[in-house]
């Protein structure tokens, strides 16, 4: 049996190289498409839960216009105050004002 030509033997080794370049190259394309489906999956669960604590945390946001409902009571507590101490002064000094 005689050894192969050098030709033949050069185009064996690159074909030998180049199957395993494509086979690498499919290996990683398959593990890119796995990770992206569990990306997905992933991005799915996260986005659930910033509705959940979106929507928990909405009574939060809601304070601000329950703290200026209650300044404005408040205030208007404070002028009944000032009003009912003129009134009682009033009274208390026989019905003059002062």
């Amino acid at each position: 049996m005689s050894a192969l030509p050098p030709v033949i033997l050069f185009w064996a080794i690159w074909l030998i190289l180049g199957a395993v370049i494509v086979v690498i190259a499919a290996a990683m394309l398959l593990t890119i498409i796995y990770l992206a489906h569990s990306i997905a999956k992933l991005a799915a669960t996260a986005l659930e839960v910033v509705g959940d604590i979106e929507t928990q945390t909405r009574p939060i946001w809601q304070l601000s216009a329950t703290n200026k409902v209650a300044g404005n009571l408040e205030a208007g507590a404070g002028a009944i105050a000032n009003n009912a101490e003129t009134i009682a002064t009033v009274l208390n000094n026989g019905g003059t004002s002062t």
